[in-house]
C-alpha cells in the first residue's frame, strides 16, 4: 500500500521544466528511497547511458542495496544506481525495452501520451535511442532572416521571430545564432518517443487564443443559466400544485424569449461541435481514455455529440411550437410542421409535460457545455471539480424531471423513453465529468468508476425524492382519449 501511494504522489509531481543553466536538458521532480523518499531534482538526459540517482541519507531510505536505489518518476518504480552526483534519468529509465515516453503540457509520461496531447499540427522524426539529438535548450539556435528563422524537427517546421517576444504573458528568449536546431521546450511542443518504430513525434499545444474564446463561451452560458432560474423556480411551483393556469403562464413567457432560448442551445450544441472538430483537450479527459481506450473514448465523443444536437434539435421544435401555439408570426411551413402538437398543448397536463421535457433538454444542453468550455488554463484539478459539480447538478436536475415526467405520463412507451433517456444522461455523468475528479485522486479502476456511478446515482435520487410528482396527476399524454372525445391525448 505503501508503495502504490508513493507511485501515485511521484505520478502528481512529475513535471518537467528548462534546466536552471539554461543547459540543453529538463529538470523534473523526482522521489528516491524508501516510501516517503526523499524529493530530488533530477535532469532528462538524452546522451547519457544509464541512469543514476543522488545518494539519499540513511534515514530516508532503506532500500538502498549493493550501490542501487528505488526511483519513482511518471507512476513507475524502478531500481537505479546510485552514485554520487546528480540524478539523470537516461533512456533505459525513460524507455524500458519496447517502450515509449513523451512530454505533454510539462507533464512526463513513461507511456504513449494521451489522446488530448496527440492534436494539433504535427511532425514526424526517424531515429534510433542515443542517436536521437533532440534539443531542450531555453531558445533555438539559427540564421536569422529579416528578424526571423526557419527551423524544422522532421516533417515539422516552423517560422519563429528571432528577436525577444512576449505574448500572453510569456516571454520567448532570442534565438541563438549558429546551426539550425529547433529546441522543443522553446517550441512548447509535445513530443513522444517510441522506440518499436524509431519515431519521434512533436505536436503544437493549443494557442492562448481558444482559451480567450472559452472564457467568452463560459461567461455567455453562466448567463444563459441565470436568466433561467426564475422561470425554472416558477415551473417547480406549477409541477407541486399542478396548477394548469400558471402553466399556460410559463408557456406564454417561453414563446416571449423563444429566439434567446433557441439561440442560446443551439450556440451550446455549436460549442461541443467546435472542440470535437477543434479536437479540444477539454473533451478528451485523460482518465477516460485510459479507461476505454483511445479508439472507444473518440467513438463515444462523437455519438455524445450527435446526442447533444439531437436535444439542441427538440428543445427548438417545443419552443416553435410554444411561439405558434400563442399566435407569434412564424413562416407558413414551419407553422405546417409543427401544427400536430400545437393544439395538443395549448392547455393543460400534455403542455405541462412539454414544459418539463423543455426545461431537462435545455438545462442539460447548457450545463454539459460548461462543462467543456470550462478554461483549461485555470488549471486541470480545477477543470476536473468544476466538471464534477456540474454533472453532479445535471444528474440532480435528472432526477427532478425524469421523476416529474413518469407521473404526468401513463404511457408503458414513453416511460421506457423517459427512463432510457435518464440512464444514458446519468451514464454519461458518471463517466464523462464525475469520474475523471474521482480517478485523478484515486487509482482509476473498476472502484472507482463504482464509486462515480455511486455518487451520481445518490445525487438523482435525492433530487427525485425532493421533487415529487403531484400526488394525484390530472389526464396526461399518453392515456387513451376520453370517452367523450372532448379531450386529445398529449404526444409529447
Amino acid at each position: 500500500m505503501l508503495l502504490v501511494t508513493g507511485v501515485l504522489l511521484a505520478r502528481a509531481s512529475a513535471l518537467v521544466y528548462p534546466a536552471a543553466d539554461g543547459g540543453d536538458g529538463l529538470q523534473m521532480a523526482v522521489q528516491v528511497g524508501a516510501y516517503p523518499g526523499a524529493s530530488q531534482v533530477a535532469r532528462i538526459d538524452l546522451h547519457a547511458r544509464t541512469s543514476t540517482v543522488a545518494p539519499c541519507p540513511p534515514y530516508y531510505t532503506a532500500t538502498e542495496i549493493n550501490g542501487t536505489d528505488v526511483l519513482y518518476v511518471a507512476g513507475s518504480v524502478q531500481r537505479v544506481p546510485a552514485a554520487a552526483a546528480l540524478t539523470v534519468l537516461a533512456w533505459d529509465t525513460l524507455v524500458p525495452a519496447g517502450g515509449v515516453f513523451g512530454v505533454c503540457n510539462n507533464q512526463l509520461y513513461l507511456s504513449e501520451l494521451p489522446r488530448r496531447c496527440r492534436v494539433g499540427r504535427s511532425g514526424v522524426r526517424h531515429c534510433r535511442r542515443h542517436h536521437c539529438n533532440v534539443s531542450f535548450a531555453e531558445s533555438h539556435r539559427g540564421t536569422c532572416i529579416d528578424g526571423s528563422a526557419r527551423l524544422a524537427l522532421g516533417t515539422y517546421e516552423m517560422t519563429v521571430a528571432c528577436a525577444v517576444t512576449t505574448a500572453f504573458g510569456r516571454r520567448s528568449p532570442a534565438v541563438t545564432p549558429g546551426p539550425p536546431v529547433l529546441s522543443v521546450m522553446r517550441a512548447a511542443l509535445n513530443v513522444e518517443y517510441d522506440d518499436n518504430s524509431n519515431t519521434l513525434r512533436v505536436w503544437e499545444q493549443p494557442t492562448a487564443v481558444d482559451t480567450a474564446v472559452e472564457y467568452v463561451m463560459i461567461l455567455f452560458l453562466t448567463l444563459a443559466l441565470a436568466a433561467w432560474l426564475g422561470w425554472s423556480a416558477s415551473l417547480n411551483a406549477t409541477q407541486r400544485h399542478n396548477d394548469m393556469e400558471a402553466a399556460a403562464v410559463l408557456w406564454k413567457r417561453i414563446a416571449d424569449v423563444g429566439l434567446f432560448v433557441a439561440d442560446a442551445v443551439w450556440l451550446a450544441a455549436s460549442a461541443k461541435v467546435y472542440h470535437v472538430v477543434t479536437e479540444s483537450a477539454a473533451i478528451m479527459p485523460e482518465a477516460v481514455d485510459q479507461l476505454l481506450g483511445a479508439d472507444t473514448a473518440a467513438a463515444y465523443t462523437v455519438w455524445y455529440v450527435g446526442v447533444a444536437c439531437t436535444a439542441a434539435a427538440a428543445v427548438v421544435y417545443v419552443v416553435t411550437v410554444a411561439m405558434a401555439s400563442t399566435g407569434r408570426s412564424l413562416p407558413k411551413f414551419v407553422c405546417a410542421w409543427v401544427a400536430p402538437h400545437v393544439a395538443v398543448c395549448r392547455t393543460g397536463p400534455s403542455q405541462l409535460a412539454a414544459l418539463v421535457t423543455l426545461r431537462w433538454l435545455y438545462e442539460a444542453v447548457l450545463l454539459t457545455a460548461v462543462h467543456l468550455c470550462t478554461p483549461g488554463g485555470l488549471g486541470e484539478s480545477f477543470v476536473e471539480v468544476v466538471g464534477a459539480g456540474v454533472g453532479l447538478s445535471l444528474a440532480a436536475v435528472t432526477g427532478r424531471d425524469a421523476t416529474c415526467l413518469m407521473g404526468l405520463c401513463r404511457a408503458n412507451a414513453t416511460r421506457v423513453a423517459v427512463f432510457v433517456s435518464a440512464a444514458v444522461v446519468m451514464f454519461h455523468v458518471a463517466l464523462f465529468m464525475v469520474y475523471p475528479c474521482v480517478a485523478s485522486q484515486y487509482e482509476g479502476d473498476s472502484t472507482t468508476v463504482l464509486l462515480s456511478a455511486a455518487v451520481t446515482a445518490q445525487v438523482s435520487a435525492v433530487s427525485a425524492l425532493y421533487h415529487r410528482p403531484p400526488r394525484a396527476p390530472l389526464h396526461a399524454f399518453g392515456n387513451p382519449v376520453a370517452a367523450s372525445g372532448a379531450v386529445r391525448p398529449g404526444r409529447f
